[in-house]
């Protein structure tokens, strides 16, 4: 058999891995609650079931073209562009509002729990920042 896909093996093995291992320890060590561990092996099988597909897909030089027109559609690449976008401009909303939350329940309780949800929440917040600083230099440099 011909490969035609090679990211699509390597991310079809990485799924693949990722879910024996999970169905394994799920199968090995259960947990407490019934409906939790249900719901991983269904889950973990089902990314199995994925996994394998995307393997077969890497081999059939058919589904590859498919692969291939659909990821250079351009329709397809506006779309991720703005969600992408609008999933950052969505995760700085939160993180701020986590950190400014954290800060009033500070004020209200002193406990030093509410100063973790700063540290972390604001951490966070400043790192998007700073690589949405470097990816503008990237692309103004770039462009």
């Amino acid at each position: 058999m011909k490969l035609y896909n090679k990211k699509g093996l390597l991310l079809g093995l990485f799924w693949f891995l990722v879910g024996v291992s999970g169905l394994i320890l799920e199968l090995v060590k259960p947990g407490n609650n019934m409906a939790v561990h249900i719901r991983d092996i269904v889950l973990f099988s089902l990314l199995l079931l994925f996994s394998i597909r995307q393997i077969v897909r890497a081999f059939s030089q058919t589904a590859t073209r498919e692969d291939m027109v659909e990821e250079r559609d351009e329709r397809n690449r506006f779309i991720k562009l703005k969600t992408g976008s609008t999933m950052f401009k969505v995760a700085e909303a939160l993180l701020l509002l986590w950190t400014i939350g954290s800060m009033i329940g500070y004020g209200f309780t002193h406990d030093e729990m509410w100063v973790m949800g700063v540290i972390v929440a604001g951490f966070t917040l400043g790192l998007l920042f700073v690589i949405e600083l470097f990816v503008g230099i990237h692309y103004e440099n770039k462009g």
